[in-house]
């Protein structure tokens, strides 16, 4: 009787561990395949700054094209024209109290074009737990990190000579899919700009963007 106990005991045992090892290996392989998509489409954006020139929330327009680099990692390039505020004129002035003269700022702003080239490497973290868990994937939904780079144009006006700028920063945000065609995209932004002699310090900012997208 002991032995027919201790023989099913070890028949169960080899059985559930098979069993068991079956499960892992077909849950690692149903995970190993599971993969953003490539997708490309029109944006419009705009960005919010500390700095008070930025509070004018500058908007864009532009193509994308992301790119699939591995299962959760991609590669944006775009392109897009940017309305901004540039300087239409700047005069200085003086005021006198008990105290003496004073020089005083008078700059007058206008509405101008800049143009930018970006590339963004991504990683989407959260894409395979969101799939697994039956959470929205369209268009890649879910938290990602990346670091955009973009060269631009100084503000196209007649006061302003044409020169490129550099900006790079860490990036912290969410992709939500509304339909297989339309997303939003806030981001939280830490950021350095140059053009290509002084380097800006660094600034967060906030943007957001949003497209519709066509394979």
């Amino acid at each position: 009787m002991n032995k027919h106990l201790i023989l099913f005991f070890l028949l169960f045992a080899v059985v559930f561990n098979t069993s068991a090892q079956k499960q892992v290996y077909f849950a690692d392989k149903v995970r190993d395949s599971i993969s953003i998509s490539a997708i490309q489409g029109i944006q419009i954006g705009a960005t919010l700054s500390s700095s008070y020139d930025d509070l004018n929330v500058p908007a864009s327009i532009g193509y994308f094209n992301e790119f699939k680099l591995g299962s959760t990692t991609s590669l944006i390039l775009s392109g897009n024209i940017s309305l901004v505020k540039a300087v239409k004129s700047f005069t200085i002035s003086y005021i006198t109290n008990d105290y003496g003269y004073y020089p005083v700022s008078n700059i007058v702003y206008e509405r101008a074009i800049s143009l930018g080239i970006k590339a963004e490497p991504r990683w989407y973290f959260s894409y395979k737990n969101r799939y697994l868990k039956g959470n929205n994937i369209k268009l890649n939904s879910g938290f990602f990190l990346s670091l955009p780079s973009e060269i631009y144009t100084s503000p196209l006006t007649k006061i302003y000579l044409f020169r490129l700028n550099l900006s790079t920063a860490a990036s912290f945000g969410y992709r939500y899919a509304f339909t297989n065609n339309f997303f939003i995209e806030p981001a939280a932004n830490l950021g350095i700009g140059s053009d290509f002699i002084n380097v800006s310090s660094l600034t967060p900012y906030l943007s957001l963007k949003a497209a519709y997208t066509f394979k």
